[in-house]
């Protein structure tokens, strides 16, 4: 996450062009329903599940949804994917059917759309979008049959989400494919002409996506399931965050969360995401926060030396996040091994410009002379540092802080490349006249499952299962649903 590596169709149905309207507002009352909802086969290998778990029941009812935030601050935008988009207007109601592609963009006014026909439409200020795609037959792609389901109860209803959003055909935001359909919302704090996409869809058809993006393709399928697994829980986890903070979105499309690019075409990544249908790590029966990185470099870290522990975070400290070691499998990684070389000049620079974005005292940092490891992690991975400058002021920091202050962009300082980016926190700095060595281990956070070492044990053998015990001990495989 953090460090990124690089559906089914139901039957047609079709309408009467005089019924189209009605039969589309009874639709997308459906979908609408699935939205305020989002807004408010596993392996059965012998032993490698414990009788504990192979009997505990799921922790949700059925598979959940789930809101990404696929573009961010945009002014344009063009989707399509299917001959018809259903265009409503969340506040209001207001539904039209038009002829793709069409064309978003955002104003002061509020956004507008065009179609291929080259009629447009305006919508105000600060309402949201919702684009469904219509199929060839002229009828939402099944619809009719999500609708018949809901009739029947609170219950069918709910089971008619999972039809819903299963059902629909890709749509494309600008070339790019997604399951379910999107939510534009204006984003008027991010400017007068911005606007957000959220790519609303099933939990297991969000996960090929990560997966391709989060390993390399042509990676082993075992490992892929590691990825899908932690990956889950990631989501989930922070899928029950976003609803009690009141977010209208779930997570990022970015390494700010994990990285998803859309639905893939890898068929290997949507296997291993069935070969672990619903599976996640838990601890006290609560899911894990999955956390990955690239490569730990042989000496992983615990999420209470790296993440936040306060009240709002205490999921930090769940005891699967913490490490004391364990055997590396991540040597042919790239930057299991690196070096930097830089001036001492550009290291100051950037400690400084860090210092100014964060609010901490180094933005008063000289000179450097001088960087010591005060405290290390129970792998022996360094967790703070002490920086002195000429002046023989020395100042604390964590070691994921330092990381991310020289990688800082500033002025004066040369543009980073892959020779002078610092990869982790793990690292010595020897500090020679005006020259400062860098030589590091990694690539990321270095807590829970290090993708590099996943490949390098299911190349040994290794099932997913064993591989996820080893990266969150003490946790729990469990169902979610």
């Amino acid at each position: 996450m953090h460090w990124a590596m690089e559906s089914a169709w139901n039957r047609n149905t079709k309408m009467k062009r005089r019924g189209l309207f009605t039969g589309m507002v009874t639709a997308l009352a459906i979908v609408s329903g699935v939205l305020g909802g989002v807004l408010g086969g596993c392996s059965t290998l012998e032993g490698l599940f414990t009788a504990e778990e192979a009997s505990a029941p799921t922790l949700m009812r059925s598979e959940p949804d789930i809101r990404v935030r696929v573009r961010k601050g945009s002014t344009t935008a063009k989707v399509d994917g299917s001959a018809k988009l259903v265009v409503r207007a969340a506040n209001s109601g207001k539904v039209q059917l038009l002829s793709a592609p069409i064309t978003l963009a955002s104003s002061a006014g509020g956004l507008s759309i065009t179609d291929a026909a080259g009629v447009r439409s305006d919508h105000g200020a600060g309402v949201d979008l919702e684009i469904i795609p219509w199929d060839r037959a002229g009828a939402p792609n099944g619809f009719d049959s999500a609708a018949t389901i809901a009739a029947g109860g609170p219950d069918s209803a709910r089971d008619a989400r999972k039809s819903v959003i299963g059902a629909l055909p890709k749509l494309r935001l600008d070339g790019v494919g997604y399951p379910g359909f999107l939510v534009v919302r204006p984003r008027s704090d991010e400017g007068a002409d911005r606007f957000d996409v959220v790519a609303v869809m099933q939990m297991e058809e969000y996960l090929p996506g990560v997966v391709v993006k989060e390993m390399f393709p042509k990676w082993p399928q075992e490992a892929f399931a590691v990825q899908a697994v932690a990956s889950r829980s990631y989501a989930l986890h922070e899928r029950e965050r976003a609803h009690k903070l009141g977010r209208w979105f779930d997570v990022e499309s970015t390494t700010a969360d994990q990285v998803y690019g859309g639905a893939p075409s890898n068929a290997a990544a949507y296997e291993a995401v069935r070969q672990t249908r619903g599976q996640v790590v838990t601890y006290g029966g609560e899911i894990v926060r999955a956390y990955y990185s690239s490569t730990c470099g042989g000496r992983p870290a615990s999420a209470r030396d790296v993440f936040p522990t306060d009240s709002a975070s205490s999921f930090n400290l769940a005891g699967p996040l913490q490490s004391t070691g364990r055997e590396a499998f991540c040597e042919s990684a790239t930057y299991y091994r690196w070096d930097v070389v830089r001036s001492d000049d550009d290291v100051s620079r950037r400690l400084r410009a860090w210092g100014r974005t964060s609010g901490k005292s180094i933005a008063d940092i000289r000179r450097v002379r001088a960087f010591s490891v005060k405290r290390t992690g129970d792998a022996g991975r360094p967790t703070r540092f002490v920086v002195t400058d000429d002046s023989n002021t020395s100042y604390e920091i964590a070691a994921e802080e330092l990381r991310n202050a020289l990688n800082t962009e500033t002025e004066g300082a040369a543009p980073l490349t892959k020779q002078t980016r610092v990869y982790s926190g793990d690292m010595t700095i020897e500090v020679w006249a005006d020259t400062v060595r860098i030589r590091g281990r990694g690539f990321g956070h270095g807590v829970g499952m290090c993708q590099w070492c996943a490949k390098g044990m299911v190349e040994r053998g290794k099932k997913w299962q064993q591989c996820i015990r080893v990266f969150y001990p003490g946790c729990s495989i469990r169902r979610a649903y």
